[in-house]
């Protein structure tokens, strides 16, 4: 798993579409303001200090990343979550792109093609599978990944997962496997 998150670590990756620019982020203030820039996010550094205890998590955690979408100003159109997870019937690590948020007035299709053209992209690099939760675009035909997916813990005392709501203990948890999906 070390190598796999190295991998997801390294530089930062853009891609420019209709003037916006997508970037994988490891800057603390851009991670800990993940959730005041969108629309509808429990991350919101003013928000509840049960759910926003989880932020550190997202910037500490090697096997999370956060992708976001910049208009030509610099600010966060949207935002998603890539995390890697591990399956162990297949006896292999799977990225799990989490379902995006938006700024308000966002061209929320768009944003949402940028940000999973940037998790495919990084997926093909990796050699990884990707599974995805909600529908990033109303065109892609889903199915259920069908196998469990595992977080073995991580540096913080808890992480938020939207897929199976709530916060988890030393970032251990595990996803159903009709709870993601694939696109076939």
């Amino acid at each position: 798993m070390q190598g796999v998150v190295r991998t997801l670590k390294k530089g930062q990756e853009k891609q420019n579409t209709e003037g916006l620019v997508a970037e994988e982020s490891e800057d603390p203030d851009i991670l800990l303001r993940m959730g005041n820039d969108v629309s509808g996010s429990c991350q919101n550094v003013n928000g509840s200090p049960y759910l926003n205890r989880n932020l550190i998590s997202y910037v500490m955690d090697g096997k999370i990343k956060t992708i976001f979408v910049r208009d030509v100003d610099g600010e966060i159109m949207g935002r998603s979550i890539l995390r890697i997870l591990y399956d162990e019937e297949s006896k292999t690590p799977v990225v799990h792109l989490e379902r995006s948020y938006h700024r308000e007035g966002a061209p929320i299709q768009v944003v949402n093609d940028v940000l999973f053209s940037v998790a495919e992209e990084k997926t093909r690099q990796m050699g990884l599978p990707l599974v995805i939760s909600g529908k990033f675009n109303e065109n892609y035909s889903l199915k259920p990944y069908g196998h469990v997916l595992k977080s073995y813990g991580g540096p913080g005392t808890t992480e938020y997962v939207d897929t199976i709501g709530g916060s988890h203990s030393d970032q251990k948890y595990e996803i159903e496997g009709k709870q993601v999906s694939v696109i076939v």
